[in-house]
């Protein structure tokens, strides 16, 4: 037996001896032989279709805002060097987040219940705080934010990429605590649940930009990701609060 997955299910709770602790002259006599497991290739596309579907559906959604924002003009090049500025500073909380998913899963499959709670409510205590600090550093620096990827002279870019950072910035802390909630349902097991999140992400984001845009130009883009920050953030919260998780855990239930 070479492969510790396949040991822990043929005989489960039995210590596992690597091959290669036998030696290098037994090593060259096995023939390891591959093969496709339906049990974990099902439990895969379970778990793994809709993260696929999910990083699809965002994709398709940022195709969608740009087709929707290059009909603004010059405004277009504002809202490129505003998303690109966003996703950077952003990114402690996305790796944070993708840290926290596989946290909870490891714990839940130690069935350490508590501990996959507890990993997820102090992961956001400290997301919030990073968040916080994040959203001053744009507004103290957000004129040289908004410039890093256009001339000085582009100066009406700049003050439209300010005004969107801004707008941005202030619900940082409802942003990350959001992330958080997608990592913490995929690391659950509740990949439905973060799929579902995404896709109305999307959808209410493209639904406040094609209904405000023609009244208030580009701002109905900077005004719609905290709106729905704030909508699915919120139908986030509720559904954690109401799903008892430890009894799902237990019982192996879909979630």
């Amino acid at each position: 037996m070479n492969d510790e997955i396949w040991s822990d299910i043929v005989y489960p709770e039995k210590p596992f001896v690597s091959i290669y602790a036998l030696g290098n002259e037994r090593c060259r006599r096995i023939l390891s032989i591959f093969g496709f497991s339906k049990s974990f290739g099902i439990a895969e596309l379970r778990l793994g279709l809709p993260s696929a579907v999910q990083q699809m559906v965002g994709s398709l959604g940022a195709i969608c805002m740009q087709t929707l924002v290059n009909g603004f003009g010059a405004a277009m090049n504002a809202y490129s060097s505003a998303y690109k500025v966003d996703n950077f500073i952003m990114l402690p909380v996305s790796n944070m987040g993708a840290a926290l998913g596989t946290c909870v899963a490891q714990n839940v499959g130690a069935g350490r219940y508590d501990r996959a709670r507890q990993g997820f409510w102090k992961v956001c205590a400290l997301c919030a705080v990073l968040s916080a600090a994040l959203s001053a550093l744009i507004f103290c620096f957000v004129e040289s934010l908004a410039g890093i990827f256009v001339t000085r002279e582009q100066t009406e870019i700049i003050r439209l990429g300010a005004r969107g950072l801004r707008i941005l910035a202030v619900p940082y802390v409802l942003c990350s605590q959001l992330a958080l909630y997608m990592s913490f349902f995929k690391g659950a097991g509740a990949v439905r649940a973060a799929l579902a999140g995404s896709l109305s992400q999307v959808a209410v984001r493209l639904l406040i930009c094609t209904v405000l845009a023609p009244v208030i130009g580009l701002d109905a883009v900077w005004f719609a990701m905290p709106a729905t920050w704030v909508l699915i953030g919120g139908i986030s919260f509720v559904y954690d609060r109401k799903t008892d998780w430890e009894q799902r855990w237990k019982s192996g239930l879909k979630v």
